[in-house]
């Protein structure tokens, strides 16, 4: 594809400098190929060009000392430039090698499914389970998709574009991780906190109970209190006075005292002190019956306000993959006729990448014997043509080579 491009650009060049940009095929090689068309004017080629967005200085291994990249804030990528001189029909190539950024470890998903797995099995025995087994199903979900992704990229455009769409779902499984997080942490605060609680209802129910029993038990002294009175009142021989403090007084029967007002007085006035402490004690005993309700009303009030439960709803995870543009620096190549070659013109033979090869054969078939492999750009001059097949003549070997190769390796420099 690269070499169509270049050829294409060849022939559109009318005597201009050609600079043509592809990437490897594994998406860790950026190459630039210069060349200049005129035969008596050396030139002087600019490169200009920007990596793909996810790649930093620091993920560059080899850079060419003919090519300078920095960093460009308002492209947000890394920025490829330089102006090297090439005489008269002179050519180069240049390759900076990056790191492999574009594929997660395997590990760190199986990692991350682990992680979901014993979030949500903590909680197999709380309200919440439910959200927190679907947040695992998402994130097993969206690791599928990944691993998936990674099996299925093939072009470098392709693994680039692939990798940002991993990246997205890469973003939701860390976020689902967290959400069950603080879904666990929730859980475990509201067990906590449900505990105390529960202690304080406890506490607050015997305290009930226990002024309920005290009610009573005043209910009980005041009626038996009143029922002597009554008695007193009825029969006119009080046995028992009730004052405030101090010792029981016994107050003598009519037949023991005489008749006389003075001495009835006598007998008036601790009845008359008897009934005021009544009285007292009848007020006392209305003021805790009154206590004792409004504590059990406040109490019953607390209780109903507390919630129900401690759910956390949990919309569910569900990655969604924005597409995003793939800054490439190729130019889409438009479907043009591949240049016919002429006999004796000069060629480039470009390997399709780096580790690849390109089989020079004795005969115009791929079933023929390879006489030689060609691992490095190499020039040749053209013997003869055969369909897409091209005789061709190592010069720069010793002894000369002579052999067939596919015409779709060969970058015709001139005719």
């Amino acid at each position: 594809k690269s070499v169509i491009i270049a050829n294409q650009a060849a022939l559109a060049a009318a005597g201009s400098p050609v600079v043509v940009n592809w990437i490897g095929a594994d998406a860790t090689a950026f190459h630039t190929f210069i060349y200049n068309p005129s035969k008596t004017v050396p030139q002087t080629i600019p490169i200009n060009y920007f990596l793909p967005t996810e790649l930093t200085t620091e993920d560059l291994s080899l850079t060419p000392a003919a090519l300078t990249t920095t960093f460009n804030p308002d492209q947000n990528a890394v920025a490829v430039t330089g102006s090297p001189s090439l005489d008269p029909e002179a050519h180069s190539l240049y390759t900076i090698i990056s790191t492999d950024i574009w594929d997660i470890n395997p590990t760190e998903l199986e990692s991350f499914r682990f992680q979901a797995n014993s979030l949500a099995t903590s909680l197999e025995r709380s309200s919440v389970y439910p959200q927190a087994n679907t947040l695992r199903q998402n994130i097993n979900t969206a690791l599928d998709t990944i691993l998936s992704l990674q099996q299925q990229t093939r072009t470098p455009e392709a693994k680039i574009q692939t990798y940002r769409q991993i990246q997205t779902l890469h973003q939701s499984v860390s976020q689902g991780i967290q959400e069950l997080q603080n879904l666990a942490n929730s859980n475990q605060s509201s067990n906590s906190l449900m505990g105390f609680i529960g202690g304080v209802q406890a506490v607050a129910v015997w305290g009930m109970i226990v002024i309920v029993i005290a009610g009573f038990i005043f209910l009980s002294l005041y009626m038996r209190a009143l029922y002597q009175q009554t008695q007193v009142e009825i029969n006119g021989e009080p046995e028992i006075s009730l004052p405030l403090s101090g010792p029981i007084l016994a107050l003598p029967s009519p037949h023991q005292i005489s008749a006389s007002q003075t001495e009835w007085s006598r007998i008036h006035l601790p009845l008359s002190f008897n009934l005021n402490a009544l009285t007292q004690r009848k007020f006392s005993f209305s003021l805790v019956i009154f206590s004792a309700v409004l504590l059990s009303t406040i109490v019953l009030k607390q209780q109903s306000s507390l919630p129900r439960n401690n759910q956390v709803i949990i919309a569910p995870l569900e990655p969604t993959v924005t597409p995003s543009p793939s800054p490439s620096p190729l130019p889409p190549p438009s479907p043009s006729p591949t240049p016919t070659a002429s006999p004796s013109a000069t060629i480039l033979i470009v390997p399709p990448g780096i580790g690849a090869s390109v089989d020079l054969r004795r005969l115009p078939t791929t079933n023929s014997s390879v006489i030689t492999s060609i691992t490095l750009e190499e020039i040749a001059t053209i013997a003869t043509q055969s369909g897409d097949w091209l005789q061709v003549t190592l010069t720069t070997r010793e002894p000369v080579l002579t052999g067939w190769l596919n015409r779709n390796l060969a970058l015709i420099i001139s005719n």
